[in-house]
């Protein structure tokens, strides 16, 4: 079953326990029994959940930096995607240049990351030298 519903379910039986002092309730014992009712009823379908019916993944991920990462949903119908790139800048202190990314989406189901170096950094020549 999903984390996050599970931690709400547990979450939701500890807040009414502690306010209501209802531990020993068949209310609380029926909510403590949802986690083990979902993941009989929803296993089929997880097994699969990320998935299409011909075995591509629904969305692939790549991590373009520590705490930055590009994400694509791929269309249920492949002859539907198409190649695709995105380019964007790495995540730098204002005034650097940390050098920037390149995605190549490629169907069905693969992105290509490459990363590029920084931007040479601009001269400007005026009289008397260089600033």
């Amino acid at each position: 079953m999903n984390a996050h519903m599970r931690r709400t379910i547990e979450w939701t039986i500890d807040s009414l326990g502690d306010r209501f002092d209802c531990w020993d309730t068949d209310e609380i014992d029926a909510l403590a029994e949802l986690p083990a009712g979902f993941d009989t009823l929803l296993a089929p379908l997880a097994e699969a959940w990320n998935q299409y019916s011909d075995g591509r993944p629904v969305m692939t991920r790549v991590e373009i930096e520590e705490g930055c990462t590009f994400e694509h949903l791929w269309h249920p119908d492949p002859s539907q995607d198409s190649a695709q790139t995105v380019t964007g800048r790495l995540m730098a202190d204002p005034g650097q240049d940390n050098g920037g990314y390149v995605i190549t989406i490629l169907p069905p189901s693969a992105l290509v990351l490459e990363l590029t170096p920084p931007k040479a950094e601009r001269l400007q020549i005026v009289p008397g030298g260089v600033v």
